[in-house]
């Protein structure tokens, strides 16, 4: 039988399979290497100085799972192609595909093992020289606030979305819900999560942000800190979760301004993440 060639078979996102979970949460021992092997990746990636989002963490399937091209076509069967077309119509020039090979169906498999494969590097970059006000693909929900606001990120950015990673890996809900992936949404959910912004921040919101529908006003009712973070951990029905540890690491990744959050080192020297190898 011919072996099968190229990179390691990777399966639906990490999210995708805890959707078909029934608690949409992984056993324990699951997540923990998960979160592991997700903070290593980052932590190779920032020592480069790589920068990029965490929308795309895909569970990997075992190595000994599919073993050659003949278990690849019975479990996910020929390939699907479909032609290439130009939108106005127009033939297809000498420089394109024919057709494109559709992404294979995949059912859940029950043998994930919390391995995981970080992929779809369009989105990097290095940094901090060329992330500027681009706009890169990240869910609203993960996203810092400097993002939102369109402005400059870079390293600092990823903590922000390593922790609302973190946090849905435990909880099996995101830190900030918004179905709609609104920004404004998701910017009045931090302000509600982190408190009170600070004067500078909101010149800035409202700079960067003028059509956003987030007053002073709103800000009124809100929390002088992270209680509400504080809380979130503590209704996790999860006594494997490690707490305190888990609020002061997430608190101190959480921070509005980037240059306050931990760096990759501290988050894989912090106690709460020590506490899983």
């Amino acid at each position: 039988m011919e072996e099968v060639q190229g990179v390691p078979i990777a399966g639906p996102t990490l999210f995708q399979y805890m959707g078909k979970l029934e608690e949409r949460r992984l056993p324990v021992h699951i997540r923990n290497k998960a979160i592991r092997e997700i903070v290593q990746g980052f932590a190779c990636l920032h020592e480069a100085g790589v920068d990029l989002h965490t929308s795309n963490i895909l569970h990997r399937l075992p190595d000994s799972y599919l073993k050659n091209n003949e278990d690849l076509r019975a479990y996910f069967g020929g390939p699907v192609l479909e032609p290439v077309m130009r939108m106005d119509g127009k033939p297809i020039t000498e420089h394109a595909p024919e057709s494109v090979v559709l992404p294979a169906k995949f059912s859940f498999p029950g043998n994930f093992d919390g391995s995981i494969i970080i992929a779809d590097f369009c989105s990097t970059f290095k940094s901090p020289n060329d992330g500027g006000n681009a706009k890169f693909s990240v869910c609203a929900p993960n996203a810092a606030p400097e993002r939102l606001l369109g402005e400059s990120f870079g390293l600092p950015s990823d903590i922000w979305s390593l922790a609302c990673t973190i946090f849905r890996l435990i909880s099996g809900k995101p830190l900030f819900q918004d179905e709609s992936n609104s920004s404004q949404i998701v910017l009045f959910e931090v302000m509600e999560v982190l408190g009170k912004p600070s004067e500078d921040w909101w010149l800035r919101w409202e700079k960067a942000a003028a059509s956003m529908a987030i007053t002073r006003r709103d800000a009124a009712d809100c929390n002088d800190g992270l209680e509400k973070v504080d809380k979130m951990v503590d209704d996790l029905d999860d006594e494997t979760a490690n707490k305190e540890p888990l609020k002061d690491m997430l608190e101190r990744m959480l921070t509005l301004e980037p240059e306050e959050r931990l760096s990759i080192k501290e988050v894989q020297e912090h106690a709460w993440f020590r506490s899983l190898i």
